[in-house]
């Protein structure tokens, strides 16, 4: 048996963080913080180790593994959890400021940098693979584990843990590494399978053949995609990066071009126990504001016809340009909000998100599909002439 005692250290490049300012409302001097903070040496990042649900900090955007860089723009390096902690209680009532970087890389993949008080701390995280040749997923996470509060969600791929790479290693491997690490900071990279052609695979764990769904399906009439009309809480994919209105591409690699709603969810349902993929066409774009005055640079529109709302144009300039989005793409979600039914509370939502992080989930317009030999079709203005040739 190996026991991993040593620590990689843990290097901090700016390039590949997402930084967050947490501004929340302290309403008394003695108001309950609910947050605290960790540091394995003074080498190492200081880190949130908890955030409370009846905290001042519990609906911020704050999680626990994010490393602190200011607390009320005093720098956190080479500061104790101990001294982090005073400035918050010192603070007079009113607004108070913290700053951390959550350690989301370019490519996709997360590192989650949490702390395991003991060495045997419960983890609360499980692991399974299909076979050797399957990448190695993310089972479950329990609310009373040392993972509950970071980024990590059921169904990412796990690339390392503790900087071991995890391809070709057993779930039962994964989970000894964590048990055996000592007590302190604990690292986890994992990524969400996005394919070279902008598909999403969910690799999710059904525990039984009659496990609970809780996804349903909707198809317009055979020429329309499928899509995926709702998900529910608690369910199989409550926990992935689907979404509702994401278009279908295919369910345990059969492709659901032409095939019904009841013939997708009939797959899902047959599948034994074990690890279930679906393969869908959807974008998640998300930019990092640093600066309140920069530019995101989209514009909104509503198409006659068709429900929705639509991306209508990208600035060149703007911070959507260097993301997937594009123009004729409808959006679904903002900032994890259903896009609202109107152009103008749309634009709201997105100048809600503040001067932090703008998040879109967006479909591609669908494919048109070319009119049979003996249709030709004249589009004059907004209005389609049709001429059949008999």
């Amino acid at each position: 048996m190996y026991l991993y005692k040593s620590r990689q250290k843990i290097q901090n490049d700016d390039r590949t963080m997402r930084m967050i300012t947490a501004v929340v409302n302290k309403p008394k001097a003695e108001s309950k913080l609910g947050i605290t903070f960790s540091r394995r040496n003074m080498e190492s990042p200081m880190v949130i180790e908890t955030i409370r649900d009846d905290g001042i900090f519990a609906s911020s955007e704050l999680k626990a593994g994010m490393i602190v860089e200011s607390i009320m723009k005093i720098p956190m390096k080479f500061k104790t959890p101990k001294f982090a902690e005073h400035v918050l209680r010192s603070a007079d009532a009113g607004q108070v400021e913290v700053k951390a970087k959550s350690k989301i890389r370019d490519d996709g993949t997360i590192i989650a940098i949490v702390d395991k008080p003991r060495e045997d701390s419960k983890l609360g995280i499980t692991f399974s693979r299909l076979n050797m040749e399957s990448p190695m997923i993310i089972e479950t996470i329990h609310d009373d584990g040392i993972f509950a509060s970071s980024d990590l969600k059921a169904g990412m791929i796990v690339e390392s843990i503790m900087g071991i790479p995890m391809e070709f290693k057993t779930p039962k491997f994964a989970e000894h590494v964590l048990r055996s690490t000592e007590a302190g900071q604990v690292d986890l990279k994992a990524r969400v399978k996005i394919c070279d052609d902008g598909t999403i695979i969910a690799i999710v764990d059904k525990p039984r053949e009659d496990s609970k769904l809780g996804i349903t399906f909707s198809r317009l009439n055979m020429e329309s995609p499928m899509i995926i009309e709702m998900i529910q809480d608690g369910s199989l994919f409550a926990s992935s990066d689907l979404k509702a209105g994401m278009i279908v591409e295919s369910i345990m690699g059969i492709p659901m071009e032409y095939k019904t709603p009841k013939f997708a969810v009939d797959i899902l349902k047959s599948t034994d126990g074990g690890q279930i993929e679906m393969k869908v066409r959807g974008k998640i774009c998300e930019v990092i504001k640093t600066d309140k005055e920069q530019k995101v640079g989209i514009s909104l529109t509503k198409s006659i016809g068709k429900p929705g709302i639509f991306v209508q144009n990208i600035s060149e300039d703007g911070l959507m340009a260097k993301t997937e989005l594009r123009e004729g793409d409808k959006v679904l979600y903002i900032n994890d909000i259903p896009c609202p039914p109107t152009v103008e509370e749309a634009i709201a939502l997105v100048n809600e998100a503040g001067a932090d992080i703008l998040k879109l989930v967006a479909v591609p317009p669908p494919t048109e599909k070319k009119p049979s030999l003996s249709t030709r079709v004249f589009v004059q203005s907004t209005r389609v002439f049709v001429l059949t040739v008999h």
